[in-house]
């Protein structure tokens, strides 16, 4: 079974059945959300890469033999892609049409996230372990682009706040995220958090959001 069904498939055996139905008819476009281990062939980087080697024109992925664009999501976009949070429906779209590619960070963010909801009671223990072992495979099978952290994106990040003006909300894992997608040259970032998508030109980049 390619990648996108066992996305299909692991996400509808959530404990919110009823969004899940909703979700896998999402068609052709939900089945395109994962393209599987092959995504990231055209290169010979790593899974996990730093921000030097990991530029981008336009947008688009160096040396991808597709011509897909590569687009920036936050955790709160990633967290989206397995669970029936509002806007669910709209960020798979969006995955659909793209490669995606987040800070490493967001391994971590997302998996924090999950335990939340099971600790505030949103999910029963047998989907948290669900949601954990579909994450697991998906990292392990390539379907993200995991951006490391290094010195380029530590030093990006202190002259931003060293410029950032007294009015400007920004957490430090956000920051991460800004510093990592300005780097790695992408235009915009996506993400539902209103305290990054307004810092987010600070960084000379772009905050979307089409939630």
């Amino acid at each position: 079974m390619g990648s996108a069904g066992v996305v299909r498939r692991g996400i509808c055996d959530r404990a919110r059945a009823t969004d899940c139905e909703d979700s896998a008819r999402g068609g052709a476009a939900f089945e395109a959300l994962f393209r599987g281990p092959t995504v990231y062939a055209g290169f010979s980087s790593p899974s996990e890469v730093f921000s030097r080697r990991n530029r981008r024109d336009r947008d688009r992925q160096p040396g991808s033999r597709q011509g897909h664009r590569v687009i920036y999501f936050d955790t709160s976009y990633l967290v989206r892609l397995y669970y029936q949070d509002a806007g669910a429906d709209r960020v798979r779209a969006l995955a659909a049409t793209d490669h995606v590619a987040c800070a490493a960070l967001g391994q971590v963010e997302m998996t924090a996230a999950f335990h939340r909801k099971l600790r505030e009671g949103a999910i029963k223990p047998a989907a948290h372990a669900a949601l954990a072992g579909q994450v697991e495979a998906h990292i392990e099978a390539g379907a993200f682009q995991w951006l490391a952290l290094d010195g380029e994106i530590l030093s990006r990040v202190r002259r931003a706040y060293r410029n950032l003006p007294a009015s400007v909300f920004l957490r430090g894992a956000d920051a991460i995220h800004l510093g990592t997608a300005a780097e790695a040259g992408f235009r915009a970032v996506y993400s539902n958090d209103v305290h990054l998508l307004a810092a987010a030109r600070h960084f000379g980049i772009e905050g979307r959001n089409v939630i």
